[in-house]
């Protein structure tokens, strides 16, 4: 997902859970569960999971170097938003790793039904903002030493946005009143300065083919703002990669 980074974002879905709130299965039997992990090539990550005896929880950081875990149980709120085996809920997952990009500064929000679960202000640093993977369900928490299982949920109407969303609508199937403009859907470039090609655009890549070694070839960049350019929230980057054989 190459315009999804770890610095700011929002992902909602709805889920049937194999398991309650608290990590038991239809037997009973006590297991983590991870509904959601998205990183990147610096192994930042983003979490959610279900810590069995301890609630959902999210997890923000560096997996070798910093991470931080929140205890949704620690809030009080465990009773009033317990989630049963095989009930349908949704999910909704807002994070800014510094707090810019909403509007009280919060870091982090984890939304059930729509609902504000928990939120936080704790910052963490991203190393690389490229390359986001992100993987639904898995095995148990590095925190879990117990019964270990690969499900978790079945998961329906997966949407990952590159802004922090402030409202859900639980009745609204499509995305049609989310869309966003990324800054780079604002250049365009070119190799003769008279066609000018942007994102999205069948003629793209550039190639420029049978180079001779020593001898350089020219890409021109231009702005074509419009009406949507205010509704783009960052500073355009312009990323340039080169094929080459030898």
């Amino acid at each position: 997902m190459a315009n999804v980074n770890l610095e700011h974002g929002t992902i909602e879905f709805y889920m049937k859970p194999y398991t309650d709130s608290l990590g038991r299965n239809i037997f009973t039997d006590m297991a983590s569960r991870v509904l959601f992990t998205l990183v990147n090539n610096n192994n930042d990550i983003i979490s959610l999971g279900i810590n069995s005896g301890y609630w959902f929880e999210p997890v923000v950081g560096h997996i070798r170097k910093s991470l931080t875990m929140f205890n949704t149980s620690d809030d009080g709120l465990s009773i009033s938003s317990f989630v049963n085996l095989n009930q349908v809920v949704h999910i909704g997952f807002v994070w800014s790793n510094d707090g810019s990009l909403t509007e009280n500064g919060d870091t982090l929000r984890f939304y059930l039904d729509g609902r504000l679960l928990c939120s936080s202000r704790v910052t963490w640093e991203v190393g690389d903002t490229k390359s986001a993977v992100i993987k639904f369900g898995g095995g148990t928490t590095y925190l879990a030493h117990n019964w270990n299982s690969y499900g978790s949920a079945i998961f329906e109407n997966i949407k990952i946005y590159n802004y922090c969303k402030t409202n859900f609508n639980l009745n609204e199937n499509s995305v049609e009143k989310d869309v966003t403009y990324d800054p780079n859907d604002f250049i365009e470039i070119s190799s003769d300065d008279v066609n000018f090609y942007g994102a999205g655009s069948a003629d793209l890549p550039l190639q420029y083919t049978l180079v001779p070694p020593g001898e350089s070839r020219t890409v021109y960049v231009r702005a074509n703002k419009n009406l949507h350019f205010d509704q783009s929230k960052s500073t355009a980057t312009l990323i340039v990669e080169w094929i080459t054989s030898v």
